[in-house]
C-alpha cells in the first residue's frame, strides 16, 4: 500500500512540475530565443528524426509538423515554439534533484522514465531548430 502511495506522489510531483514549467515558459516565450550550434555529421546522424516527426504527439497549438510559410515573422514564431519545446523536454532532468535525497533506485527509475519519454522529442526538436535557424538566416539576407 505504501508503494502505491509513493508512486501516486511521484506522479503528482511530475504533473505539477510539467504544468508549472509550461506556465513559466509560456509567459517568458518572447525571451527564449537562443542559437544552437551543430556540425554536419551530427545533423546527418539526427536526420532520421524526419521519419518520426509526425508520429509523436504534440500538445502545442502551433503546428510544428511542416513549415507553412517562409515569412520571417512566422519563422521566428516557429523558432520560439521550438525553443520552448526544447526547454520543456530538457529542464525536467533538473527535477531529478529531489530524488537524490530519497533513494538511488528511485532516481534511476525516474531518470530512465525521463530519458525514454523525452529523448525522442529532444532529438527531433534539436534537428528542427538547427534547420529553422538556417532558414531564418537565409531569409534575412
Amino acid at each position: 500500500m505504501i508503494k502505491i502511495i509513493i508512486i501516486i506522489l511521484f506522479m503528482i510531483y511530475w504533473l505539477l512540475f510539467y504544468i508549472s514549467l509550461d506556465w513559466v515558459l509560456e509567459r517568458k516565450k518572447s525571451k527564449l530565443s537562443f542559437q544552437l550550434k551543430t556540425n554536419k555529421k551530427l545533423e546527418k546522424l539526427l536526420s532520421f528524426s524526419k521519419i518520426y516527426k509526425e508520429k509523436l504527439p504534440s500538445i502545442s497549438e502551433f503546428d510544428k509538423t511542416k513549415i507553412k510559410s517562409k515569412k520571417k515573422e512566422y519563422l521566428k514564431e516557429y523558432d520560439l515554439e521550438l525553443a520552448k519545446a526544447l526547454l520543456i523536454h530538457t529542464i525536467p532532468f533538473v527535477g531529478l534533484l529531489p530524488f537524490l535525497f530519497i533513494n538511488i533506485n528511485v532516481l534511476i527509475i525516474n531518470f530512465v522514465f525521463l530519458l525514454v519519454f523525452n529523448l525522442p522529442f529532444i532529438i527531433i526538436i534539436y534537428y528542427n531548430k538547427v534547420r529553422i535557424q538556417r532558414i531564418i538566416k537565409s531569409v534575412g539576407r
